[in-house]
């Protein structure tokens, strides 16, 4: 199955995984788009000269079966889940006479993170990948990798969140962000001291229950998510670029059963960002299918 995708440089990646704990073939798939942007300030306007085609793909028994696929500073990033670690690949560095065989070789791995990872990586030298353990030695364990172009099999340092069950980070701004099983964390990305300082949000409480979230989208200096369900259910945004961000959170009527997901933000070519959310729920539940659409 397909799991995510990110665009860069006019370059695809797309995440494969298979229901067989990686023993079948999970990996990652590079097409070049065949699409062209040409930045005008405020908008662009897109030539389409060519047809997508694939550039690469690594497809075996030794990817250990991705869930995640990230985006940052144009790079992208596969989180390798059952090899402890991820691959790496900037699509800048390839050439339109690049084989497979040398795009393949560009893709490289580093260790850090475990379990389930998620990561956020700055300025294409340092990730922080994480470790989704509720329990024992790993939980909230985050590594800080430093970034290499012949891959890194070396932790720089690890670190530990005052909860654990990490399942969400980002960076914005010069800041990190976490989602362990209380609230969101935050550490400066400049800090590379052991332990950094870490910053806690509290998202509030479900009755004796801590709220989270799970997975973080960015727009400016923005980050934005989810939390909550039914009647508690909100829209979040933080300033990372404030010196000490802070929760705005705006309610979305929801039915029964149903919880926010699928956020996305989209900057139309006039008027304000608009917000995606999707309202999701098990297939045995009974609960309408909806779609919210907020104007930012």
């Amino acid at each position: 199955s397909l799991v995510q995708m990110e665009l860069a440089d006019g370059m695809l990646l797309v995440g494969v995984r298979d229901d067989d704990d990686g023993k079948f073939q999970s990996g990652w798939v590079l097409i070049e788009t065949g699409v062209d942007e040409e930045e005008h300030g405020d908008h662009s306007h897109w030539a389409y000269p060519a047809s997508p085609r694939v550039r690469a793909a690594v497809l075996d028994d030794k990817q250990g079966n991705p869930a995640h696929l990230y985006r940052y500073d144009g790079s992208f990033f596969v989180a390798n889940d059952q090899l402890n670690g991820f691959t790496w690949l900037n699509p800048k560095t390839i050439t339109g006479s690049d084989d497979v065989a040398t795009i393949r070789k560009k893709a490289v791995f580093h260790q850090g993170g475990g379990g389930h990872i998620t990561l956020a990586a700055a300025d294409n030298r340092f990730a922080w990948s994480t470790w989704i353990d509720r329990d024992g030695d790993n939980k909230g364990r985050v590594d800080l990798v430093s970034l290499n172009p012949a891959g890194n099999t070396k932790i720089t340092r690890s670190f530990t969140l005052p909860s654990g069950g990490i399942h969400g980070a980002t960076a914005c701004s010069g800041k990190v962000f976490f989602a362990p099983a209380d609230g969101i964390c935050w550490v400066s990305a400049a800090d590379q001291s052991t332990p950094p300082r870490i910053q806690h949000i509290s998202l509030g409480k479900d009755g004796e229950r801590p709220r989270r979230t799970g997975a973080f989208s960015t727009y400016r200096n923005q980050v934005l998510f989810t939390t909550g369900g039914g009647g508690t259910a909100a829209l979040a945004f933080l300033d990372a670029s404030a010196a000490a961000p802070e929760v705005t959170q705006l309610t979305i009527p929801m039915a029964e059963g149903n919880r926010l997901g699928g956020l996305e933000v989209i900057q139309p070519r006039r008027g304000s960002p608009l917000a995606f959310v999707f309202h999701e729920h098990p297939a045995d539940v009974a609960a309408p299918d909806k779609l919210t659409l907020v104007e930012l």
